[in-house]
Order: C-alpha cells, then sequence, then structure tokens
C-alpha cells in the first residue's frame, strides 16, 4: 500500500506500474496519498472557452488577469488595460487555473464582480455544483494530491504546460457534497478566527498612534479628500509644491502639541548614504542591510545578501547599536519607513537607505525611528517625497528638514517603552495566527484528501 512506502533514496515499482520513464515523477506517482474516491477534474467540471470580443475588451467592462499568486490563490485584475493576446471570458464561480503554474499552486476563483479576461495559458472551470462545492474543489487542486500530479503531467520538477487533456484528466477527491460543505465550513470559521486575530493585531497599532499623539498633546489627524482646489496664506507657504501644500490642509499642526518642535537636522550628529557597490548570495564577505530589510518600523534579516569591500570602506560603513536607517527611495508607502539598529555582529548598508546618527542627549534613535514612521513623520514624508518613474525619493536635506516634537529623554524614554509593550503584543498576536494559519492548512489538507475525518478533529 501506498501507506507503507518510505520515501527513501531508492524505491521499487512493478513493471506493469511503470507508466513513467521519469525518477522523479514516478516517485511522487507512487507516494501520493488520497483516501477519497477520485475522479477526473473532467468529470465534475466544464470548461468556459469563450473568446471576448476586443470591442468589450476595451470597453472597460472586462478585467484583464494580471497574475494569481501561489501563496493564497488569490486572482487580481485590472491592472493592465491593454493587450496583444486573445482574451477569453471567466466568470465569477468559475475556477481559474495557470497551465504553466498550476504546480504552484496558481488556482484561484473568481469571486463576484465583472467578468475578468484570462489568456490561453489559463483555462477557467465550470464546477457542476450539484457534485462538488467550488471552495473544496478549489482547495482540492492546491492540495499535495494534485499539486504532485501536476508535477507529474508537465514533465517532472516544474517543466512545461499542462495540455487541457490531461488538466481534466487529473484524479481528484470526491466525498460525498455533505462532507464537502462541511470541510469547507471548518474551514471558513477557521479563517475568520484567524482574521479576528489579525485584526485585533492591527488595532492595537492604531492605538499606539493615537495614544503617542496624546501624550505628545495632538488629536489624531481626520481622514479627510485632498481639496481639488485649495489656497494657502503665504506665511503659511513653506515649499513651492501643490502636492505638499495639498497634504498640508489635512495634516496635524505640529505647532499645537505640549513640546517644542525641532527641525531634525539639528538634532543629528551624522548623515550617510549607504553604498552601490554590488552585493551577492553566496555569503562571501560582510552582511549587508538593503532596503527590503526594513519591515514595519522593524529590521528584518531573514533574507540577507553578502558584500566585500575594503577595510577602509568596510570600516566607514560599519552599523553601530542605535544608527537609524532611513529608505529613501521606494514605493509611494514605503519611502521613509525606517528602523533602528540593535543586532549583534558587523552589518553594512546599501544605498537606498540613509544612516542617521542622533544627538544622544537630546533625542533618542527609538523615539525618532516611531516618530517618523508613525503619522507625524508620515505626513511629512508623504508631502515631501517625489514620484519618478514608479519610486517615490527623499534626500538627505528633506530628512533633515522633517519636524520632530521634541520631549525631555525622559518623555521620549517613556513613550519608547510603551510603544515596545504595545508592539510585543501585536507580535504575540501575529505569531498566534500564523500558528492557527499551518495548523489549519494541515488539518484541511487532511480532511480534504480524507487522512483524517472531521470526528477526529473535533
Amino acid at each position: 500500500m501506498k501507506e507503507e512506502i518510505i520515501k527513501g533514496k531508492a524505491f521499487a515499482v512493478w513493471y506493469h506500474d511503470l507508466f513513467l520513464w521519469e525518477v522523479h515523477g514516478l516517485h511522487l506517482s507512487i507516494t501520493n496519498i488520497c483516501h477519497w474516491d477520485k475522479v477526473p477534474l473532467g468529470n465534475v467540471c466544464d470548461v468556459r472557452f469563450e473568446a471576448i470580443s476586443s470591442d468589450e475588451v476595451n470597453s472597460n467592462k472586462i478585467l484583464l488577469l494580471d497574475k494569481i499568486s501561489f501563496d493564497e490563490g488569490k486572482i487580481f485584475a485590472g491592472k493592465r488595460t491593454q493587450t496583444k493576446m486573445i482574451q477569453y471570458r471567466a466568470k465569477a464561480g468559475d475556477i481559474v487555473v495557470s497551465k504553466i503554474n498550476a504546480r504552484k499552486r496558481a488556482i484561484g476563483i473568481v469571486r463576484p464582480g465583472p467578468d475578468i479576461g484570462i489568456t490561453i495559458h489559463f483555462r477557467a472551470l465550470i464546477p457542476d455544483i450539484s457534485r462538488v462545492d467550488t471552495e473544496f474543489l478549489w482547495g482540492a487542486l492546491r492540495s499535495s494530491y494534485c499539486t504532485n500530479q501536476f508535477e507529474i503531467e508537465t514533465g517532472g520538477i516544474g517543466k512545461g504546460e499542462i495540455s487541457e487533456n490531461r488538466l481534466l484528466s487529473i484524479q481528484i477527491p470526491l466525498p460525498p457534497l455533505e462532507t464537502q460543505q462541511a470541510v469547507v465550513a471548518r474551514w471558513q470559521k477557521s479563517k475568520n478566527e484567524i482574521n479576528d486575530i489579525l485584526t485585533k493585531a492591527n488595532s492595537i497599532g492604531s492605538e499606539i498612534d493615537h495614544a503617542v499623539l496624546g501624550k505628545l498633546g495632538f488629536q489624531p489627524p481626520k481622514q479627510r479628500v485632498p481639496k481639488k482646489a485649495f489656497t494657502v496664506s503665504y506665511k503659511n507657504l513653506l515649499r513651492w509644491s501643490v502636492s505638499y501644500n495639498q497634504a498640508a490642509q489635512n495634516m496635524t499642526d505640529l505647532t499645537q502639541g505640549k513640546f517644542p518642535v525641532v527641525e531634525l537636522g539639528t538634532l543629528l550628529d551624522f548623515v550617510q548614504y549607504g553604498t552601490s557597490e554590488k552585493a551577492n548570495n553566496d555569503e562571501s564577505g560582510i552582511p549587508i542591510i538593503r532596503m527590503n530589510n526594513v519591515v514595519d518600523g522593524e529590521l528584518n534579516l531573514s533574507d540577507l545578501k553578502y558584500i566585500k569591500l575594503s577595510d577602509i570602506e568596510k570600516n566607514r560603513l560599519i552599523l553601530e547599536d542605535g544608527d537609524v536607517l532611513f529608505n529613501r527611495t521606494n514605493s509611494k508607502a514605503l519611502v521613509g519607513k525606517c528602523a533602528v539598529f540593535h543586532e549583534e555582529g558587523e552589518y553594512v548598508f546599501a544605498s537606498y537607505l540613509i544612516r542617521l546618527k542622533t544627538v544622544l542627549k537630546k533625542l533618542l534613535p527609538d523615539y525618532l525611528g516611531f516618530i517618523i514612521n508613525g503619522p507625524i513623520g508620515r505626513q511629512q514624508i508623504d508631502a515631501l517625497s517625489r514620484q519618478i518613474i514608479g519610486q517615490a525619493n527623499i534626500n538627505s536635506q528633506e530628512i533633515c528638514s522633517l519636524q520632530i516634537p521634541l520631549p525631555l529623554l525622559g518623555v521620549q524614554k517613556k513613550i519608547v517603552e510603551f510603544v515596545a509593550e504595545k508592539r510585543a503584543e501585536i507580535a504575540k498576536a501575529n505569531e498566534g495566527a500564523e500558528k492557527k494559519t499551518l495548523k489549519i492548512e494541515a488539518e484541511i489538507e487532511a480532511l480534504i484528501l480524507g487522512t483524517k475525518n472531521l470526528e477526529e478533529l473535533d
């Protein structure tokens, strides 16, 4: 039996079972396990193969498919407005399969809304809902049992594009419909619980912003639609920039707080750009922190590159505890994000980051990091940054012009401790959501494949 097969480096197979002269695919075929009855995908689905006229595509009533994510199987559409390829219709309730990347779980459900245009490299499937639950079928096609088959049918190790005949011949688990619906209900309940955890974590983030603004004597900024026409008093005209003065209409008035507001440049000992030398992945040299390592106001060093530098250049760029790394180039939403360096070991930083060293007798680095990442810094950076070919930019002179509320060090320290405590709560909530997600994914896979039943899990 397949359950008894040991997935070792060597295995045996009967000649009459030798369908493929290809080791990887053969190994997958004999170790693939599903306890439910199986049927070919084509038995429970029809193919929607309806070409969309160019007039309908150009009318913008059809959203052109951009991609299907591998991780969540979510369909993204509408970013593209023009195409030279023939588009085929996918309607709400259809399951869209990437013929190239089905093995990577690029399979999504079209949600209610406009029809979607897909190319010949995708297929829109219409589930027979009298026999199969759409959500269950989507989960089954993204299960290991089906992705293993996609690997086999495309030549093993992810080569090629699956043909329509082979796609429709994929064996899918088919328990009774009421069992499918019970599995989907359990799945949805678990996803709702995870969303509740993440919503709570997000609300803590909002609490932090509002609480710190209150400690500094400010009211939370009101969310308003930017005015298309506005006037500015000459005495308040700090920059000859429409976007800056438009954004200034909704800014928190920094003159209304409890503490003096000081230009950041007067609170810095040192401002420095990083290196533009090319990094490598082979771990030769010293680790380099890049803009993608700055995540949600903290450093994430899970994806590091390395760089070889002379001793002089290395010593010039080596990071020290308390250095503030400021992201000077990125998307509009991410430019200006910063993180404070508190890591052990030697690191340098890349050219898209700027290092700020604060005058420690006046300004705590972690306080500055929170102010820049929070609403006070964000409103100024959004107004100052310039959009250039899809990227927003801000330079060192503009960074130094940022206005920073400056309480005494004791007050700054209390704010830093408060933020750290609340961020620990967020981290705990996110960790709980991640663990629950992994647990639920394993449970649902087992239910879809019949290796466990609902009674075992209750």
